[in-house]
């Protein structure tokens, strides 16, 4: 690219596309040392990612009972029809969810 004005010099730019990697693909399993068989006896029976997933539905679906109440609540006050049958639908959606991911 040349500037318009004065007797500038062409620059080239280097644009390189940026890509996402699974790093599962890539990981290498390596053999427990002494240490780390130790410490796996005393860890939960659940791999850690487990856990943070238990976790992470558990606050998920914590946020969506709220949701259903606070759209139960709206259909309580009161609403216009095109309202009422958008907050109905809502409400299907969601208990949909909890029923098929929450216990």
């Amino acid at each position: 690219m040349l500037c318009e004005e004065g007797g500038g010099e062409a620059v080239e730019v280097n644009v390189r596309a940026t890509e996402w990697v699974d790093l599962n693909k890539h990981r290498v399993s390596r053999p427990a040392s002494a240490g780390n068989r130790k410490k796996q006896k005393r860890q939960s029976k659940k791999p850690a990612s487990v856990v943070l997933d238990d976790d992470r539905l558990s606050k998920e679906c914590w946020r969506v009972k709220s949701q259903i109440e606070r759209i139960e609540w709206q259909l309580r006050k009161g609403y216009k029809p095109v309202q009422g049958e958008r907050l109905r639908r809502q409400r299907r959606e969601k208990t949909a969810y909890l029923r098929k991911f929450c216990r």
